[in-house]
Parts: C-alpha cells; structure tokens; sequence
C-alpha cells in the first residue's frame, strides 16, 4: 500500500509541475547516473541539502548564485558560445553594476580564459563552449551597456553620498536599520579638475564643500578681474577703478600665499611618508611598496610644481601692485629681482668695516655690539652669574642635579670640574 501512495504521489507531482511528461521521463531516466557522478566528485551530500530545501519550501530561487549557476548551464548546453542568451533580469543587473562600478577588468576576471588561444574555422563567435575555461557565463561590454535593467543609475564621477544608492537599499529592505560609515582605509578622494583633498561628508577638520566654495569664490574673482583687466587695456585708469585693483590682486596674494602654505605642509608630510615606505621596502622582504612610493613621489612633484606656479603668479601680482601704487618697493628687474631696499620696512645691519672702531674696549659701548672672545667680552659675562649658554641649567630644563650644581658654582661655594678631552669633543 505505501509503495502505491509513493507512486501517486510522484504522478501527481508530475502532472502538476511538469508540462511535458518528456522532461520527467529523462530525468528519471538521468537520476542515477548524475547521483553516481556526483557522488564520485564528493558532493552528493550537497545534492541532498538541495533536494531537502526544495523539499521544505526554503530554498530562494531568485538568489543571485543560483541564478548565475542557470547562465552557466545554459553556456554549457549551447552548440555555440554566440546562441548563448541571458533570461534572468537579476543577472543583467548584477552584471551591469558590476562594470559601473569596476569596470572592464571586473569582467575580465570574471570570466576567465573563456576560448583565448582557440582558432574559430568558421566565423567570429562560433566556439565550442565545451572548450571554455570559464568562472561564470559573463556577456560581453556591448550586451552589458544594452540591457534594459530599469536602475536609471546616474552617471556621477564626483565624491560624496550617493542619495539614490541609499534610497534603493532602503527601498529594497524596508524594514531594516541602515548605518552610514567611512573605512578609514578607503577614503574618498576628490581628485577632480575643479575639487580635490578627502570628502568626508562634512566631518572634515574644514569640509570640503567648504573649500570648493571658497575656490569657486576666488576662481570667480580672479575670472572677473582678469575680464576688467582685458578690458581696460590700453586705456587711462582712473584712482577708483586703481584701487578696486589693488584690493582685488591683495584678496588673490593673500590666498594664493595660504595655497602656497598647504603645498608645502603637504610635501613635508607626503615626503615624511615616502621616507617610511622606502623603509618599509628595503626591510620587508617580499612586499611591494613600489606603487604607493610611485603615487607619493608623482604628488611631491605636483605639489612642487603648484608651488613654482604659484610664486610666479604671486611675483606678477606684486609686481603689478607696485606699478599701480607708484611704488618700486616690489618692481622686479629684468633678472626677476626685487630691490628690497626700495620697502620702508626693510633694515640693514651695520657693516662690519664700521664696527672696527668699536672694538677697542671703550666703556661706553653697548654689550651687544662686543666682539666674541674678547678680553673685554670674557670681563662682562664673567659679571653675570646667569648667561645666554646656562639660562636652561639654571630653570631646571637639564635636571635636578645640574641646576644644583650651577647654583652652587654661583654663589661661589663649589666650581664645576673642567671637562675633560671626550666631554670636549663631544
């Protein structure tokens, strides 16, 4: 009775879930000999987990896996790999996503040798695919850009927080909590022609929408003054329009010198990097750090090279404020010199042909214009029992022991032992 109720069981399944009796009959008639081949590779315990979450309703047949493992059988049952087709819309997608965000090589790798080295007799795309070494069943670029996969995806090349990317996940698991977070290993940088540093959303020390608008702003000044420049060309100016100049190019020294500023600090912080990696290099054996010291030493000589850009531009701009003020306290000469002179606020020192006459010791000349080593140098610093060279054993800076030692050699109760021929080459 039991083996009747199993035998109905089955024909019921098969009339319900089978259109065409054939397909039934050839996999009952196949059943054994894939349990034996699979059993032979190992994984017959595999095909049982399936058959039981088929069984129990709890296997998900749009998992994305398995969906691609479909492709793949499908390649593999094709007489040609240019008859190969891709039904499923998730696999489309997956594809589709996959070269957008990773583009050419992630398909590349993906598919695997596929038919390399392989001669084709007859026309283009007609290879066996039973000869292709291949990791998944991957559509080539054109099919990939031509599939209709209703994501309406932007093209948007700039950094920061893509809101339709957070829209769709949430849209997708509606009723799951969601967390914004950075990997401190994969900041996003914005190398653009018009943004760069690293966007952090605003949790910059100074954000970098703070920076792009502050160089929107002076971009646009300088824009603006260049055009009035070009138009005033060859004309009188009058004291007015001078000085709107003048404040203008100042506004541009002055942000060009905090640039010229954050170049530097970046190469002594690019170039105290690079110095570690080159360590790091020579020491680990094995490891190769040749792309990062590449990109490092690729950004010094940018930075550098903004940096001579910019002091030329700033020489111009000075120089162009001189002549507008009348002033030759920052004219440049044919060599590109300036004649620090010409500034008020410039001092010399005295010559030293002129202090000749000081040297002789006279009582009334001021200490600090004492030559060194003199007599009368020696007579004057022995007067004080606090000098220049002990100010920091006397505050203690050299240690308990030593700032004893020098008050006690100061009030005259004890003298510091004469140092001898290693502490004096030392």
């Amino acid at each position: 009775m039991e083996e009747v109720e199993d035998e109905n069981i089955i024909t019921e399944a098969t009339h319900e879930y089978c259109e065409d009796d054939v397909e039934m009959n050839e996999i009952v008639k196949l059943l054994p000999i894939v349990i034996k081949e699979i059993a032979r590779f190992g994984f017959l315990q595999y095909l049982l987990m399936l058959f039981n979450l088929i069984a129990n309703k709890k296997f998900d047949f749009s998992n994305i896996c398995f969906l691609l493992f479909c492709d793949i059988l499908r390649f593999w049952s094709t007489p040609t790999t240019i008859l190969m087709r891709y039904p499923f819309k998730e696999t489309k997608q997956f594809w589709y996503i996959g070269k957008i965000l990773f583009h050419g090589r992630f398909q590349r790798f993906m598919t695997g040798y596929k038919n390399t080295g392989q001669s084709c007799h007859t026309s283009k795309g007609f290879y066996d695919p039973d000869n292709a070494l291949i990791n998944f069943a991957v559509p080539s670029h054109i099919h990939i850009e031509t599939f209709n996969t209703d994501l309406n995806l932007p093209d948007i090349k700039r950094p920061g927080k893509f809101d339709f990317m957070v829209k769709k996940v949430v849209s997708t698991n509606p009723s799951n909590s969601f967390a914004l977070t950075f990997d401190g290993k994969k900041l996003a940088p914005g190398l653009t022609t018009d943004s760069g540093d690293v966007d952090l959303l605003g949790y910059e020390e100074i954000p970098l929408k703070i920076k792009q608008d502050q160089f929107q702003t002076m971009y646009k000044q300088i824009m603006d003054l260049y055009d009035r420049l070009k138009h005033f060309e060859g004309s009188v100016l009058s004291q007015l329009d001078k000085n709107e100049f003048v404040t203008s190019l100042r506004y541009v020294s002055f942000n060009l010198s905090l640039a010229t500023k954050d170049m530097r600090q970046l190469i002594s912080k690019q170039t105290y990097a690079l110095d570690k990696f080159i360590l790091k290099d020579e020491k680990e054996i094995g490891k190769n750090y040749s792309y990062v010291i590449d990109v490092i030493k690729t950004n010094i000589y940018r930075a550098k090279a903004v940096i001579s850009d910019a002091l030329k531009a700033h020489n111009c701009i000075l120089n162009a404020i001189s002549h507008f003020n009348k002033s030759n306290e920052y004219v440049m000469d044919f060599c590109n010199k300036v004649d620090l002179s010409a500034s008020p606020s410039f001092f010399t020192l005295k010559d030293h042909n002129s202090l000749k006459e000081i040297i002789n010791e006279d009582e009334e000349t001021p200490t600090h214009l004492i030559k060194q080593r003199t007599k009368k140098w020696e007579e004057i610093r022995a007067a004080f029992k606090v000098t220049g060279s002990k100010a920091h054993q006397a505050l203690g800076l050299d240690g308990l022991k030593k700032q004893k030692a020098f008050f006690q050699e100061a009030i005259g109760q004890q003298r510091q032992p004469e140092p001898d021929d290693v502490q004096k080459k030392q």
